[in-house]
């Protein structure tokens, strides 16, 4: 089982309705996760992924090995079952009070197709990261494809997993999309584009996912508290902070199994 981390993100409660408009190894947050006046909070954590296409919501129900997808009670529909609700455009999601229930809405647009709003996906799936997704087993990456199960998405004091397609990047090196940062993924030696928190932490401060921090900024774990610390160039072919130099008093130490790209340390 490879590392996994997470990504998190503040949109408050899904309005799902008439409108569906409405760590452990390193942890990511996500300055968003669809549009329209949707509200949860959102985390992803990494896994091992797949090679095959992804899952539609017609693909069957799922069977994780650990029960740890979710805490909301399915009461009246299961997450993880596309046909566990029979009613036609209607989808299982997450309640406010903590359960579930089938609820007519959304779009037609199915698992992996891009979107910027959650009513564009179908009932049932929420847009995560500019992807369709659906909820998830943590452990299997299943039903993903080629995805990772490792965005949670938070309804009040309550939690689901789900999909993510996020695309590769190179720190200090082609721009990722609008309002999205690269950030590294030290231990699995890559980088991915995702949103960056709107008010994310500078150099020094506190941080708990690896999107927490400042743009060019990664979260830096530590045995104490995590910070914000710069990411840089190994090769030291830049001496400004934010392209891949260092402030003064910091070094650049390598870090993980990502090649040329260290974290400024005091």
């Amino acid at each position: 089982m490879h590392a996994r981390f997470v990504i998190t993100a503040s949109l408050g409660f899904f309005a799902f309705g008439t409108l569906v408009a409405a760590c452990d190894g390193e942890v990511l947050q996500n300055g968003g996760v669809g549009g329209g006046s949707t509200s949860a909070n959102t985390t992803i954590s990494t896994g091992q992924g797949g090679s095959t296409s992804a899952s539609t919501t017609s693909g069957g129900p799922v069977t994780c090995p650990n029960p740890n997808y979710t805490d909301v009670v399915e009461d009246e529909c299961s997450l993880l079952d596309p046909d566990s609700c029979t009613e036609p455009g209607t989808g299982c999601v997450p309640q406010n009070d903590g359960t579930t229930g089938c609820v007519y809405g959304g779009g037609l647009k199915d698992v992996q197709a891009t979107c910027t709003e959650n009513i564009e996906c179908k009932p049932g799936l929420v847009c995560a990261f500019g992807r369709c997704s659906q909820p998830c087993c943590r452990e299997t990456d299943e039903p993903c494809g080629s995805g990772e199960c490792n965005v949670e998405f938070g309804f009040g004091p309550n939690f689901v997993y789900y999909c993510s397609y996020l695309d590769t990047c190179t720190p200090f090196g082609e721009p990722c999309p609008t309002g999205q940062g690269c950030v590294p993924r030290y231990a699995e030696g890559d980088a991915i584009c995702v949103g960056l928190q709107p008010d994310g932490g500078a150099d020094g401060e506190a941080c708990q996912f690896i999107n927490d921090c400042q743009l060019n900024l990664v979260c830096d774990r530590d045995p104490l508290q995590d910070v914000c610390r710069y990411m840089c160039k190994t090769d030291m072919s830049s001496t400004t902070p934010g392209q891949g130099g260092c402030p003064v008093g910091q070094t650049c130490q390598t870090e993980g199994a990502l090649t040329g790209i260290g974290i400024c340390r005091p």
